[in-house]
């Protein structure tokens, strides 16, 4: 059994996946295993995935998904296969420097605390696309984009686009032993992840030494619009179930900031982006789930102090 599973999710992403198998097979670190999980695409990706596996030098395995499984979908899928002591989600759209899972993997295994870390992903024009997760005053999680203090700094959480987990820490705060929440389908998972590995105790790094590169492109505009409506409404729906399910008791003192918060984007999207109002009705359906999810997490962190 390889170390790390490295799962890489495709969808339409023939502008980006070349780039990002040839840095994958150019890992100085050797003991892991790739897995390749192809959303439904439409365009080469197909295609550009199995020519680049017919000489990948690790194992390698590729799923086809007939639809979309999302996101998190997507990477439970995945996560099911593989017994691996860490997991490294991968974007479509980034190229790794050629150490950076060997960097990684190298900080995480001399500190068994540690439940995910990173590098810092750069824009091509060298700007900083993420170095981790930070949360406000008013529980809002969102990436820093600015270069890390130190080589290696403690963070929040680690952005989904490139995040090494630890799978005892992954299944330690999972309600249900899979790595992300299937209902948030994309978007924000990794920060409701990230908001449960500290509930439960467990440290988030950043190394400033991993670096990565990360093009977020989209489409013609038509199609850039239509993704950003939805990305805004899936965003804005994810973070309230988000609060939902991780929000302490000793944080609610907060409620009238979140709340004021929150009915102000309300308004700001009646306005300007009302096509994203869509997320409320999504919120409200998925509410009575969320909260019986969030009774097994604390329930769980509960029993975990008590025999702890």
């Amino acid at each position: 059994m390889s170390k790390v599973a490295v799962q890489l999710l495709s969808w339409n992403g023939e502008k980006h996946l070349r780039a990002c198998l040839s840095s994958l097979a150019k890992q100085t670190f050797s003991d892991f295993e790739l897995l390749v999980l192809d959303n439904g695409s439409t365009d080469a990706s197909v295609s550009i995935i199995e020519d680049a596996l017919k000489n990948f030098p690790r194992p390698a395995r590729f799923i086809r998904s007939e639809k979309n499984l999302g996101f998190a979908g997507g990477h439970n899928a995945l996560f099911e296969l593989t017994q691996s002591k860490y997991v490294f989600c991968v974007n479509q759209d980034v190229a790794l420097a050629d150490d950076y899972l060997e960097k990684i993997i190298g900080f995480i295994d001399k500190n068994p605390g540690v439940g995910s870390a990173s590098g810092v992903l750069r824009h091509e024009d060298g700007s900083i696309d993420t170095a981790g997760l930070a949360k406000n005053w008013y529980e809002k999680v969102y990436d820093i984009i600015h270069a890390p203090s130190e080589s290696e700094t403690r963070v929040f959480g680690v952005s989904g686009a490139l995040p090494v987990y630890r799978r005892a820490a992954a299944l330690d705060v999972s309600p249900d032993g899979k790595l992300f929440d299937e209902n948030f389908v994309s978007y924000k998972e990794d920060a409701d992840l990230a908001w449960r590995l500290n509930i439960f105790g467990w440290s988030s790094f950043v190394l400033s030494e991993a670096e990565a590169l990360h093009e977020r492109g989209f489409g013609a505009d038509k199609k850039w619009k239509a993704s950003h409506y939805a990305k805004q409404k899936m965003s804005s729906r994810n973070h309230l179930l988000t609060l939902t399910k991780d929000l302490s008791s000793a944080e609610m003192w907060r409620l009238p900031i979140i709340v004021f918060y929150e009915l102000g984007k309300i308004a700001y999207l009646a306005v300007f982006v009302p096509k994203a109002l869509g997320y409320l009705p999504d919120f409200f359906r998925l509410l009575p789930q969320t909260l019986k999810v969030r009774k097994v997490i604390w329930q769980r962190l509960k029993a975990a102090k008590k025999n702890g």
